[in-house]
Order: structure tokens, then C-alpha cells, then sequence
């Protein structure tokens, strides 16, 4: 039918294959698509002759990734604890690693040259954040805006070799710094500085966030950070990440006027560890029996070591466990600390007993005093 039609009207058709090969006039200048030919059929058949039919479209659901949605979630734990997002340049100078501190041999080192730079200041792809991070801070300080909290989130580039064979490693960072006042000028609000302990809260804040059960603190050896002043986070034996003050020597190359604390995270390995499912338990029947532990302990001996013994000496009724004064001075004798614990106990299915505590306050004290000689405080 439609062959015959368009033959009346001047075209030329060629039936191929079940189609139709069709040749337009040459005085017919309107006529040049598809949609001209099928109008040419329709104005003859006659529009009222042709069946109204809706439209078929299928409607695709728009979900976020896995890591776009954990990246969003991520951005709102920040904000909820105070901190401001920057987006920096992924291009940095090569002198940001002798700013940073890195030796000669760091792997960071290896990073990627710009073949057409947008200017001589971003000649490399960055392989951390932290110069992005440390260029804000000082840009900010240089302005007089001293109180900062801020972090970001970005991929930085790691080669497998140069130059290039292939494409590098994207991995997606979080990093950020705090310096300054803690909370705005306010009456009514604590003149504070920010200090070692809001970036410890913050990292640990986002362990428990993202259920991250198995990691460790330990003293970081990342030549960025003050010694003494900062910790590697260590997830199934594995760094993910570091924070703590800045070194004296990165402080004077970036022009920091006072301390800043800071913290980079490999954002690949905590979403890896993410636990998309909580577990609950029943609120417990039975009261709970606290004991307050004092020991000397030589300054040398870090609080986790203690944490891991303590826990593991305990036995399964005890619940927590919590440092709640740690004190040097006159009763001490130098090169000693004293440090005072909390202990709970508590047990599902019945009411411990006062003898039962003790027993296990006793096991305690003698892991304590067999693996790092420790003794009670009199």
C-alpha cells in the first residue's frame, strides 16, 4: 500500500529485502528524512485512519554506586563534625615533596608530568593530599582566617612505572586539617585550640562509622608528621592512613604560624572493609561491677599495648575499658607515668559476684606485672 501511494505521488520505490529503497523527486525540496516520507503516507491514507497508540519507553532507575553513595555518606560524617569540604587542583609542584618532608626514596615521588600544564605552579599529578591540604591552610592563614577545620575528598595517581605504559591507579583519598580556636569566639564556648585529640576523635569517629572493628593506633613514622605527635592506622595489618601535628620543618616550609593537625585516609581500603548491615543486642538484665586500676607504667609503653593485655587478661566479662587519668609528677618517680583505668564487668545470664571480680582484677595485674613489670599504684 505505502509502495503504491508514494509511485503515485512521483517517487521512485525499490521493494529490497522487505524495504523499500526510495527515490525522491526532484522537484519535491521538502522532502528530505524519514519523517517527510511517513507524512507523505499519512496526508494520503488519511491521519483519522491511522490507530493512536502511547508511546513506549522504558524508565531507568538512577542508583548511585556503592562508592558514590559511601563518598556522600562520608562528606556528611565531616560536615557533622565541624569540618568545611575544599576541592583543590589535582596538579601539584614537585617542590610540594621537599615541602612535605618526603625523603628521596619515598614512593610518592613517582608521580606523573603534565605534558601541557595549565601553569609552571601544577606540573605533576599529585600521588597525596596533603600538599593541596597544607597550600589551603597557608593561603587561609596568609589571610588572617586562623580557625580552620577542612577536608577533602580526590583521587590521587600512582604509576605503576614511568613513563606511562599504562594507566595509573586512581585511588580516592579523604584528607583534611584543624588549627586554631575549636569552636567560634563565644562566651559561652571553650577558647580551646584544636589539638592531637580531635584528629584521633575524628579518624576513630570514622572507624565506627564505617564498622571498622579491627584497627590499631600506632606511632606513625610518616616524615610529614611530628614525632611522637602522631599514629598510623593499621587495619588487618595494613596502613590505611595517618594523622597527628605537623612537623616543625613542613610547618616553616608551608608558613604555619602555629600548629596544625592533619590526617590522610585510603579511602579504597575502608570502603572495602564496610559493613553494609548492623547487629544488635538485648539490653543487659543483670547491673554491671566497675573496679578503678592504677599502675606505674615506664613511659616507653604505649597505651594500646596496655588496652590489648587488659582486654585479653580480662576474660569474656569484661565489657569496657576506659583511661581516665594519666598523671607525672612528685608521687611519680621520673621516667614513670601513672595511669588509671576503668574496668567493667558484666556478665548475660547472672549477677557477678564481688569475689568473681576480684579474681579477675587479680589476672589482670599479674599479665600486667609478667609481661612489662608492672604495680599497682599505692
Amino acid at each position: 500500500k505505502m509502495r503504491e501511494i508514494l509511485i503515485a505521488l512521483g517517487f521512485g520505490v525499490e521493494i529490497i529485502s522487505e524495504e523499500l529503497k526510495i527515490a525522491v523527486p526532484s522537484w519535491r525540496f521538502d522532502v528530505t528524512s524519514m519523517v517527510d516520507i511517513s507524512e507523505e503516507i499519512a496526508r494520503v491514507i488519511g491521519f483519522d485512519n491511522i490507530k493512536a497508540t502511547v508511546p513506549k519507553g522504558e524508565l531507568m532507575s538512577a542508583e548511585q554506586t556503592l562508592v558514590t553513595k559511601l563518598a556522600e555518606d562520608l562528606r556528611n560524617i565531616m560536615v557533622a563534625n565541624g569540618l568545611d569540604e575544599v576541592i583543590n587542583y589535582s596538579f601539584i609542584h614537585p617542590s610540594a615533596f621537599d615541602k612535605l618532608n618526603l625523603a628521596k626514596t619515598d614512593l610518592k615521588r613517582t608521580a606523573i608530568e603534565i605534558t601541557n600544564p595549565i601553569t609552571d605552579e601544577f606540573k605533576i599529578l599529585r600521588t597525596t593530599l596533603l600538599a593541596s591540604i597544607l597550600q589551603t591552610v597557608n593561603y587561609n592563614i596568609a589571610r588572617r582566617n586562623e580557625d580552620l577545620a577542612i577536608f577533602e575528598i580526590g583521587n590521587i595517581y600512582l604509576p605503576e612505572q614511568l613513563p606511562l605504559v599504562k594507566l595509573p591507579q586512581e585511588r580516592p583519598v579523604l584528607a583534611g586539617a584543624m588549627t586554631g580556636k575549636r569552636f567560634a569566639s563565644h562566651w559561652q564556648e571553650s577558647k580551646a585550640d584544636f589539638d592531637f585529640y580531635d584528629a584521633k576523635g575524628l579518624v576513630t569517629d570514622l572507624m565506627h562509622k564505617f564498622a571498622v572493628r579491627d584497627y590499631q593506633l600506632v606511632p606513625s613514622s610518616l616524615a610529614s608528621l611530628h614525632p611522637g605527635k602522631s599514629a598510623d592506622i593499621i587495619v588487618a595489618g595494613q596502613c590505611v592512613g595517618s594523622f597527628g601535628q605537623v612537623h616543625p620543618v613542613v610547618e616553616e616550609n608551608y608558613s604555619l604560624n602555629k600548629p596544625v593537625y592533619i590526617f590522610e585516609l585510603d579511602l579504597t581500603v575502608l570502603f572495602a572493609t564496610y559493613e553494609n548491615s548492623a547487629s544488635y543486642c538485648a539490653l543487659p538484665k543483670y547491673p554491671y561491677i566497675s573496679r578503678d586500676l592504677a599502675v606505674l607504667v615506664p613511659e616507653e609503653i604505649l597505651m594500646a599495648d596496655l588496652e590489648q593485655l587488659i582486654l585479653a587478661a580480662g576474660g569474656k566479662y569484661l565489657q569496657d575499658l576506659k583511661l581516665f587519668d594519666v598523671y607525672q609528677g612528685k608521687q611519680v618517680a621520673a621516667g614513670f607515668k601513672s595511669m588509671a583505668f576503668t574496668l567493667t564487668f558484666q556478665a548475660t545470664d547472672r549477677t557477678l559476684t564481688d569475689k568473681e571480680v576480684e579474681e579477675f582484677t587479680k589476672q589482670i595485674l599479674e599479665s600486667l606485672q609478667e609481661k612489662f613489670n608492672l604495680k599497682l599504684r599505692s
